[in-house]
């Protein structure tokens, strides 16, 4: 039991390598830092979004995710650090990213 939380980004043509690269270092320099598990990265191929970019993750409750997304306040050194790939990896992105909740069971 517990949750995924998936973290969608929507590359711009032709950037969805620059968009994983990136999605790489964030989670290995930041997410971890902010106490995100490593999860998975997946992308749309056959029946999906080919500029899809998802980011798996797994936590035991809602309250756990939340806690890992709070860290960002308490950590001034990781919430610049996102801030500043944020800023970087807006040119391969399409839209805005956003995120999805769901239930293990």
């Amino acid at each position: 039991m517990g949750i995924i939380a998936r973290w969608h980004i929507t590359a711009r043509f032709g950037q969805k390598g620059k968009i994983i690269k990136g999605l790489q270092y964030w989670i290995k320099d930041i997410g971890v830092h902010a106490g995100f598990s490593p999860g998975r990265i997946v992308s749309g191929r056959i029946g999906a979004k080919e500029n899809l970019v998802e980011w798996e993750t797994e936590h035991d409750t809602i309250a756990a995710l939340e806690n890992c997304w709070t860290n960002f306040g308490k950590m001034p050194q990781i919430a610049e650090k996102h801030k500043q790939w944020s800023v970087e990896q807006e040119p391969f992105m399409q839209g805005t990213t956003y995120w999805e909740i769901f239930g293990i069971h």
